[in-house]
């Protein structure tokens, strides 16, 4: 599942939801399947990301993603630059590489793991899974101007004569 929403009300009354994304040692770029992650965002010509053998997805686009950690009771934000967008990758990828390349620090070890930023914080944390896959707790914002959805009905009494129309019945 790419995507879970397990809604958790942050401090401003905006809503965390949870979303897995898994450190990567392998892979040299940030992915996500996630395009409202994003706070700024360039379309680009699709380019193929290759994983294992010949086999790839495409990125169409490119930018930074707004995550977040819960950290000793608060939410925490950090942000992943340059991550490709992959929508149809079913997973999120954070890149070992790119954070030790920028002065970020991983620890592995007792079925966890941590990474820490250039200043020896702790910016998230995370815990092996039964597929031997380390699986980050990472949250995505969804700003309440952007998480009220409406559905508006009304009930009308058509006729049979409408009713036979509409799903084109031609003998009327």
């Amino acid at each position: 599942m790419s995507y879970v929403t397990s809604p958790i009300l942050s401090q401003n009354d905006d809503i965390v939801s949870f979303y897995p994304w898994y450190a990567d040692s392998a892979t040299t770029s940030h992915l996500t399947n996630v395009r409202s992650a994003f706070i700024d965002y360039k379309p680009i010509e699709p380019i193929p990301i290759y994983g294992l053998g010949k086999a790839y997805v495409l990125a169409y686009g490119q930018g930074t993603v707004e995550a977040y950690s819960f950290q000793e009771g608060k939410y925490h934000t950090f942000y992943l630059k340059e991550t490709f967008y992959t929508p149809d990758h079913p997973d999120n990828l954070l890149s070992i590489g790119r954070i030790d390349n920028n002065g970020g620090k991983i620890i592995f070890g007792k079925n966890k793991v941590v990474l820490y930023d250039s200043k020896n914080n702790i910016v998230v944390d995370g815990k092996l899974t039964s597929n031997r896959l380390y699986q980050l707790n990472i949250y995505k914002r969804i700003y309440k101007n952007t998480a009220k959805i409406s559905n508006i009905t009304t009930i009308k009494n058509n006729t049979w004569d409408q009713w036979h129309r509409r799903f084109s019945h031609v003998s009327i």
